[in-house]
């Protein structure tokens, strides 16, 4: 493992492990994942969804803070499903 991966892997735990205390600057830690994330194919960088980032809880509209899958659609919400028949 190279020392780039080492250290995104090691800030990420320390953000799962003291989320709680540094939610004033959630927007801006979230930002800074995003970006990495996006760069994934150019920086070479791992995430790893289970073990780490699907431990990130998110500010819900109620401005509680819960883990991605807590959180659950509005029954308004309808997507939109294009299904191609062949």
């Amino acid at each position: 493992m190279d020392e780039k991966q080492q250290v995104l892997d090691a800030k990420l735990s320390l953000i799962v492990s003291k989320q709680n205390e540094l939610q004033d600057s959630h927007l801006e830690w979230l930002k800074g994942i995003y970006d990495l994330y996006n760069a994934k194919n150019t920086n070479g960088l791992n995430f790893d969804f289970v073990n780490t980032l699907s431990k990130i809880k998110l500010k819900t509209i109620d401005n509680e803070f819960k883990k991605s899958n807590d959180i659950h659609l509005s029954s308004i919400y309808k997507p939109k499903i294009d299904i191609q028949s062949d």
